[in-house]
Protein backbone atom coordinates (compact mmCIF):
# COMPACT_ATOMS: atom_id res chain seq x y z
CA UNK A 1 0.00 0.00 0.00
CA UNK A 2 1.34 3.42 -1.12
CA UNK A 3 -0.18 6.41 0.80
CA UNK A 4 0.39 10.07 1.43
CA UNK A 5 -2.07 10.38 4.26
CA UNK A 6 -0.98 13.35 6.22
CA UNK A 7 -1.49 16.69 5.88
CA UNK A 8 0.71 19.83 5.92
CA UNK A 9 -2.88 21.79 7.26
CA UNK A 10 -0.83 21.87 10.60
CA UNK A 11 0.64 25.75 11.70
CA UNK A 12 -1.70 28.54 11.18
CA UNK A 13 -1.49 32.05 12.39
CA UNK A 14 -3.11 33.32 15.16
CA UNK A 15 -6.69 34.55 13.98
CA UNK A 16 -7.40 37.01 16.57
CA UNK A 17 -8.27 40.43 14.60
CA UNK A 18 -7.16 43.60 16.39
CA UNK A 19 -8.97 46.47 17.47
CA UNK A 20 -8.08 49.76 18.99
CA UNK A 21 -9.27 49.29 22.92
CA UNK A 22 -9.66 52.94 23.74
CA UNK A 23 -10.46 54.29 19.99
CA UNK A 24 -14.33 55.62 19.29
CA UNK A 25 -15.53 53.39 16.41
CA UNK A 26 -16.57 56.22 14.26
CA UNK A 27 -12.76 57.50 13.68
CA UNK A 28 -11.74 56.51 10.12
CA UNK A 29 -9.15 54.36 11.04
CA UNK A 30 -10.76 52.32 13.40
CA UNK A 31 -14.28 52.39 10.68
CA UNK A 32 -12.04 50.66 8.07
CA UNK A 33 -10.23 48.82 10.07
CA UNK A 34 -13.24 47.56 11.48
CA UNK A 35 -15.02 46.65 7.93
CA UNK A 36 -11.80 44.73 7.06
CA UNK A 37 -12.39 42.40 9.85
CA UNK A 38 -16.11 42.04 8.96
CA UNK A 39 -14.84 40.51 5.64
CA UNK A 40 -11.91 38.33 7.09
CA UNK A 41 -14.45 36.47 9.28
CA UNK A 42 -16.39 36.50 6.59
CA UNK A 43 -13.50 34.83 4.48
CA UNK A 44 -13.04 32.46 7.01
CA UNK A 45 -16.48 31.02 7.13
CA UNK A 46 -16.34 30.98 3.40
CA UNK A 47 -12.70 29.02 3.51
CA UNK A 48 -15.16 26.64 6.29
CA UNK A 49 -17.25 25.67 3.83
CA UNK A 50 -14.61 24.91 1.17
CA UNK A 51 -15.97 28.04 -0.49
CA UNK A 52 -12.17 29.20 -2.17
CA UNK A 53 -12.97 31.03 -5.04
CA UNK A 54 -15.45 33.39 -2.83
CA UNK A 55 -12.98 33.06 -0.02
CA UNK A 56 -10.56 34.48 -1.87
CA UNK A 57 -12.65 37.58 -3.43
CA UNK A 58 -13.71 38.62 0.10
CA UNK A 59 -10.06 38.21 1.55
CA UNK A 60 -9.13 40.89 -1.33
CA UNK A 61 -12.17 42.90 0.16
CA UNK A 62 -10.84 42.59 3.28
CA UNK A 63 -6.86 43.33 2.13
CA UNK A 64 -8.12 46.84 0.69
CA UNK A 65 -9.94 48.34 4.16
CA UNK A 66 -6.99 47.21 6.30
CA UNK A 67 -4.55 49.20 3.37
CA UNK A 68 -6.73 51.87 3.61
CA UNK A 69 -6.94 51.63 7.38
CA UNK A 70 -3.10 52.12 7.28
CA UNK A 71 -3.20 54.90 5.18
CA UNK A 72 -5.15 56.72 7.41
CA UNK A 73 -2.55 55.70 10.17
CA UNK A 74 0.32 53.55 9.73
CA UNK A 75 1.98 54.04 12.97
CA UNK A 76 -1.09 51.91 14.74
CA UNK A 77 0.07 48.13 14.75
CA UNK A 78 -3.51 46.21 14.58
CA UNK A 79 -4.07 46.72 10.83
CA UNK A 80 -0.24 46.23 10.44
CA UNK A 81 -1.41 42.72 11.89
CA UNK A 82 -4.86 42.62 10.36
CA UNK A 83 -2.88 42.49 6.96
CA UNK A 84 -0.49 40.48 7.50
CA UNK A 85 -2.57 37.53 8.33
CA UNK A 86 -4.84 38.10 5.21
CA UNK A 87 -1.88 38.09 2.85
CA UNK A 88 -0.71 34.58 4.91
CA UNK A 89 -3.95 33.50 4.47
CA UNK A 90 -4.05 34.74 0.66
CA UNK A 91 -0.82 32.97 0.06
CA UNK A 92 -1.72 29.96 2.02
CA UNK A 93 -4.93 29.69 -1.00
CA UNK A 94 -3.20 30.76 -4.15
CA UNK A 95 0.13 28.08 -2.85
CA UNK A 96 -2.83 25.07 -3.46
CA UNK A 97 -3.51 26.42 -7.24
CA UNK A 98 0.57 26.13 -7.38
CA UNK A 99 0.88 29.80 -8.55
CA UNK A 100 3.85 30.18 -6.08
CA UNK A 101 5.67 33.40 -7.54
CA UNK A 102 2.24 35.27 -6.37
CA UNK A 103 2.45 32.77 -2.96
CA UNK A 104 5.73 34.03 -2.58
CA UNK A 105 4.52 37.85 -2.98
CA UNK A 106 2.39 37.50 0.11
CA UNK A 107 4.20 35.55 2.12
CA UNK A 108 7.29 37.89 1.70
CA UNK A 109 5.10 41.39 2.46
CA UNK A 110 3.52 39.57 5.52
CA UNK A 111 6.62 38.74 6.89
CA UNK A 112 7.49 42.56 6.57
CA UNK A 113 3.98 43.68 7.94
CA UNK A 114 4.33 41.32 11.07
CA UNK A 115 8.00 42.48 11.66
CA UNK A 116 6.83 46.06 11.55
CA UNK A 117 4.35 45.06 14.18
CA UNK A 118 7.07 44.01 16.68
CA UNK A 119 8.82 47.65 15.71
CA UNK A 120 5.58 49.64 17.01
CA UNK A 121 5.33 46.70 20.04
CA UNK A 122 8.27 44.33 20.86
CA UNK A 123 5.49 42.22 23.27
CA UNK A 124 3.35 41.17 21.00
CA UNK A 125 3.53 37.65 20.76
CA UNK A 126 1.21 36.78 18.48
CA UNK A 127 2.93 39.04 15.83
CA UNK A 128 6.01 36.64 16.73
CA UNK A 129 3.80 33.58 16.53
CA UNK A 130 3.02 34.76 12.72
CA UNK A 131 6.59 35.33 11.54
CA UNK A 132 7.02 31.48 12.53
CA UNK A 133 4.09 30.91 10.23
CA UNK A 134 5.47 33.02 7.54
CA UNK A 135 8.54 30.81 7.91
CA UNK A 136 6.66 27.56 7.99
CA UNK A 137 4.30 28.39 4.82
CA UNK A 138 7.04 29.44 2.95
CA UNK A 139 9.22 26.21 3.80
CA UNK A 140 6.22 24.50 2.01
CA UNK A 141 6.07 26.52 -0.84
CA UNK A 142 9.83 25.36 -1.19
CA UNK A 143 9.42 22.06 -0.49
CA UNK A 144 9.56 20.32 -3.76
CA UNK A 145 11.59 22.72 -5.81
CA UNK A 146 14.52 23.16 -3.03
CA UNK A 147 14.58 21.31 0.00
CA UNK A 148 17.63 22.50 1.60
CA UNK A 149 16.02 25.71 1.43
CA UNK A 150 12.42 24.38 3.19
CA UNK A 151 14.74 22.62 5.69
CA UNK A 152 16.51 26.41 6.54
CA UNK A 153 13.03 27.99 6.84
CA UNK A 154 11.49 25.50 8.81
CA UNK A 155 14.35 25.77 11.23
CA UNK A 156 13.81 29.61 10.91
CA UNK A 157 9.82 29.14 11.90
CA UNK A 158 11.53 26.82 15.28
CA UNK A 159 13.85 29.88 16.30
CA UNK A 160 10.55 31.92 15.74
CA UNK A 161 8.49 29.38 17.82
CA UNK A 162 11.46 29.17 20.43
CA UNK A 163 10.97 32.86 20.98
CA UNK A 164 7.04 32.67 21.28
CA UNK A 165 7.35 29.96 24.69
CA UNK A 166 10.20 32.40 25.79
CA UNK A 167 7.49 35.23 25.85
CA UNK A 168 4.44 33.18 26.51
CA UNK A 169 5.80 29.68 27.80
CA UNK A 170 1.77 28.47 28.72
CA UNK A 171 0.65 28.85 25.00
CA UNK A 172 -0.35 25.51 23.80
CA UNK A 173 -0.35 26.54 20.30
CA UNK A 174 3.29 27.88 20.93
CA UNK A 175 4.48 24.12 21.42
CA UNK A 176 2.21 22.85 19.02
CA UNK A 177 3.51 25.03 16.18
CA UNK A 178 7.20 24.48 17.42
CA UNK A 179 6.34 21.14 17.56
CA UNK A 180 5.41 21.18 13.93
CA UNK A 181 8.48 23.28 12.96
CA UNK A 182 10.59 20.74 14.40
CA UNK A 183 8.51 17.61 13.15
CA UNK A 184 8.78 18.68 9.46
CA UNK A 185 12.87 19.49 9.74
CA UNK A 186 12.86 15.96 10.72
CA UNK A 187 10.86 14.82 7.33
CA UNK A 188 13.73 16.67 5.45
CA UNK A 189 16.27 15.43 7.42
CA UNK A 190 14.95 11.53 7.36
CA UNK A 191 15.31 11.88 3.61
CA UNK A 192 19.04 12.09 3.90
CA UNK A 193 19.51 9.92 7.07
CA UNK A 194 17.00 8.42 8.59
CA UNK A 195 18.08 8.12 12.04
CA UNK A 196 18.71 11.97 11.84
CA UNK A 197 15.00 12.66 12.08
CA UNK A 198 14.92 10.63 15.67
CA UNK A 199 15.83 13.23 17.74
CA UNK A 200 13.57 15.79 16.22
CA UNK A 201 10.84 13.36 16.07
CA UNK A 202 11.48 12.83 19.77
CA UNK A 203 11.64 16.77 20.40
CA UNK A 204 8.45 17.69 18.62
CA UNK A 205 6.60 14.43 20.71
CA UNK A 206 7.73 16.54 23.77
CA UNK A 207 6.34 19.80 22.60
CA UNK A 208 2.74 18.22 21.72
CA UNK A 209 2.79 16.37 25.20
CA UNK A 210 3.45 19.78 26.86
CA UNK A 211 0.49 21.48 25.14
CA UNK A 212 -1.97 18.84 26.49
CA UNK A 213 -0.32 19.54 29.70
CA UNK A 214 -1.57 23.04 29.75
CA UNK A 215 -4.70 22.24 27.56
CA UNK A 216 -6.14 18.30 28.38
CA UNK A 217 -8.83 19.42 25.75
CA UNK A 218 -6.33 20.69 23.15
CA UNK A 219 -7.71 18.53 19.90
CA UNK A 220 -4.57 20.07 17.45
CA UNK A 221 -1.72 18.20 20.30
CA UNK A 222 -3.86 15.03 20.08
CA UNK A 223 -4.12 14.74 16.20
CA UNK A 224 -0.16 15.77 15.72
CA UNK A 225 0.26 12.85 18.47
CA UNK A 226 -1.69 10.39 16.29
CA UNK A 227 0.34 11.76 12.78
CA UNK A 228 3.78 11.39 14.89
CA UNK A 229 2.99 7.79 16.10
CA UNK A 230 1.78 7.04 12.71
CA UNK A 231 5.31 8.29 11.49
CA UNK A 232 7.14 6.09 13.88
CA UNK A 233 5.57 3.12 11.75
CA UNK A 234 7.16 4.20 8.34
CA UNK A 235 10.98 3.46 10.21
CA UNK A 236 9.61 -0.16 10.72
CA UNK A 237 8.16 -0.68 7.21
CA UNK A 238 10.70 0.97 5.41
CA UNK A 239 13.72 -1.04 7.08
CA UNK A 240 11.66 -4.63 6.90
CA UNK A 241 11.21 -5.47 10.36
CA UNK A 242 11.05 -9.18 10.05
CA UNK A 243 8.16 -11.12 11.49
CA UNK A 244 7.67 -11.16 15.60
CA UNK A 245 8.03 -7.02 15.02
CA UNK A 246 4.69 -6.97 13.89
CA UNK A 247 3.24 -6.64 17.70
CA UNK A 248 5.45 -3.16 18.35
CA UNK A 249 3.98 -2.15 14.61
CA UNK A 250 0.38 -2.97 15.76
CA UNK A 251 0.84 -1.40 19.10
CA UNK A 252 2.27 2.43 17.09
CA UNK A 253 -1.03 2.03 14.82
CA UNK A 254 -3.09 1.49 18.47
CA UNK A 255 -1.26 4.42 19.28
CA UNK A 256 -2.06 6.56 16.49
CA UNK A 257 -5.56 5.64 16.30
CA UNK A 258 -6.05 6.12 20.03
CA UNK A 259 -4.81 10.23 19.68
CA UNK A 260 -6.54 10.81 16.90
CA UNK A 261 -10.12 9.13 18.39
CA UNK A 262 -9.15 11.40 21.11
CA UNK A 263 -9.05 14.48 18.76
CA UNK A 264 -11.89 13.96 17.07
CA UNK A 265 -13.85 13.23 20.17
CA UNK A 266 -12.91 16.81 21.03
CA UNK A 267 -13.26 18.20 17.66
CA UNK A 268 -15.88 15.95 15.61
CA UNK A 269 -15.46 17.76 12.27
CA UNK A 270 -11.51 17.76 12.08
CA UNK A 271 -11.42 16.79 8.87
CA UNK A 272 -7.34 15.87 8.84
CA UNK A 273 -7.88 14.13 11.41
CA UNK A 274 -11.06 12.07 9.75
CA UNK A 275 -8.65 11.58 6.72
CA UNK A 276 -5.64 10.40 8.55
CA UNK A 277 -6.92 8.10 10.85
CA UNK A 278 -8.69 6.59 7.86
CA UNK A 279 -5.10 5.99 6.70
CA UNK A 280 -3.59 4.65 10.34
CA UNK A 281 -6.80 2.36 10.10
CA UNK A 282 -5.55 0.81 6.57
CA UNK A 283 -2.26 0.47 7.21
CA UNK A 284 -3.69 -1.88 10.51
CA UNK A 285 -5.63 -3.83 8.12
CA UNK A 286 -2.77 -4.37 6.07
CA UNK A 287 -0.89 -5.53 9.42
CA UNK A 288 -3.10 -7.87 10.60
CA UNK A 289 -3.49 -9.69 7.13
CA UNK A 290 0.39 -10.43 7.38
CA UNK A 291 -0.61 -11.55 10.53
CA UNK A 292 -3.01 -13.88 9.33
CA UNK A 293 -5.64 -12.30 11.11
CA UNK A 294 -7.83 -11.54 7.91
CA UNK A 295 -11.58 -11.73 9.81
CA UNK A 296 -10.43 -8.80 12.05
CA UNK A 297 -10.34 -6.38 8.42
CA UNK A 298 -13.73 -6.22 7.74
CA UNK A 299 -14.86 -4.14 10.50
CA UNK A 300 -11.86 -2.12 9.78
CA UNK A 301 -12.30 -1.36 6.36
CA UNK A 302 -16.24 -0.53 6.46
CA UNK A 303 -15.13 2.28 9.37
CA UNK A 304 -12.77 3.31 7.08
CA UNK A 305 -15.54 3.92 4.17
CA UNK A 306 -17.66 5.41 6.73
CA UNK A 307 -15.16 8.25 8.04
CA UNK A 308 -14.44 8.55 4.69
CA UNK A 309 -17.81 9.36 3.70
CA UNK A 310 -18.20 11.60 6.65
CA UNK A 311 -14.91 13.39 5.07
CA UNK A 312 -16.05 13.87 1.88
CA UNK A 313 -19.94 15.02 3.16
CA UNK A 314 -18.24 17.54 5.05
CA UNK A 315 -15.60 18.98 3.25
CA UNK A 316 -17.30 18.36 -0.48
CA UNK A 317 -14.14 16.84 -1.48
CA UNK A 318 -13.11 13.40 -2.04
CA UNK A 319 -10.06 11.45 -0.53
CA UNK A 320 -7.31 8.43 -1.86
CA UNK A 321 -8.52 6.67 1.40
CA UNK A 322 -12.09 6.78 -0.09
CA UNK A 323 -11.43 5.25 -2.90
CA UNK A 324 -9.11 2.50 -1.53
CA UNK A 325 -11.89 1.69 0.99
CA UNK A 326 -14.63 1.64 -1.75
CA UNK A 327 -12.47 -0.76 -3.60
CA UNK A 328 -11.65 -2.86 -0.76
CA UNK A 329 -15.01 -3.07 -0.55
CA UNK A 330 -15.84 -4.30 -4.11
CA UNK A 331 -17.33 -0.95 -4.68
CA UNK A 332 -15.29 -0.92 -7.83
CA UNK A 333 -16.86 1.79 -10.25
CA UNK A 334 -17.58 4.00 -7.24
CA UNK A 335 -13.69 3.35 -6.16
CA UNK A 336 -12.63 4.51 -9.94
CA UNK A 337 -15.12 7.71 -9.88
CA UNK A 338 -13.67 9.16 -6.70
CA UNK A 339 -10.16 8.15 -7.96
CA UNK A 340 -11.07 10.39 -10.84
CA UNK A 341 -12.91 12.97 -9.19
CA UNK A 342 -9.40 13.21 -6.81
CA UNK A 343 -7.68 15.02 -9.98
CA UNK A 344 -10.30 17.45 -10.38
CA UNK A 345 -10.08 18.54 -7.60
CA UNK A 346 -6.45 19.18 -7.85
CA UNK A 347 -5.04 16.17 -6.22
CA UNK A 348 -2.16 14.91 -8.04
CA UNK A 349 -1.89 11.05 -7.92
CA UNK A 350 1.29 9.15 -8.79
CA UNK A 351 0.85 6.07 -11.46
CA UNK A 352 3.01 4.27 -9.89
CA UNK A 353 2.14 4.30 -6.66
CA UNK A 354 -1.73 3.29 -7.65
CA UNK A 355 -0.31 0.55 -9.59
CA UNK A 356 1.71 -0.93 -6.30
CA UNK A 357 -1.18 0.04 -3.56
CA UNK A 358 -2.96 -3.45 -2.83
CA UNK A 359 -5.95 -1.91 -1.60
CA UNK A 360 -6.77 -1.26 -5.47
CA UNK A 361 -5.97 -4.55 -6.43
CA UNK A 362 -9.63 -4.92 -7.48
CA UNK A 363 -9.39 -2.67 -9.73
CA UNK A 364 -6.26 -3.74 -11.84
CA UNK A 365 -8.06 -5.09 -14.57
CA UNK A 366 -11.02 -2.58 -14.89
CA UNK A 367 -10.91 -0.93 -18.37
CA UNK A 368 -11.38 2.80 -16.71
CA UNK A 369 -8.75 2.08 -14.24
CA UNK A 370 -6.36 1.41 -17.27
CA UNK A 371 -7.24 4.49 -18.37
CA UNK A 372 -7.01 6.33 -15.85
CA UNK A 373 -3.24 5.25 -15.60
CA UNK A 374 -3.01 5.97 -19.39
CA UNK A 375 -3.78 9.41 -18.40
CA UNK A 376 -1.63 10.24 -15.51
CA UNK A 377 1.18 8.78 -17.10
CA UNK A 378 0.75 11.03 -19.68
CA UNK A 379 0.28 13.98 -17.51
CA UNK A 380 4.10 12.37 -15.81
CA UNK A 381 5.80 12.57 -18.99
Amino acid sequence: MYRCAMSNDVMRPHYGWFRRQTAKPQEPYDKANEQGIAFANEARRQREQNELTKAETTMRKADSYFRKAIELDPTQPEALFNLGVILLELGILVRARLELEECAKWFDEAESLFEQVLNIDPTLVVAKNNLGSVAFERAWLLYEQDPVEAEAQFAKAEEHGRKVIEMKPDWPEAHNNLGNSIFERGGLARKRVPDAAVPLYLEAEKHYRRALEIDPKCAAAERFLGRLMFTWTGFYRENDVPDGKHASLLELYAAAEKHYRRALELQPNHFAALNEISSVLLWKAVELRALGRAGEVSGIVAEVLQLARRHARQTGKPTYNLACALALTNNIPSAIATLEDLGRHGIRLNPAYLRKDTDLDGLRDHPRFQALLKKLDEQMS
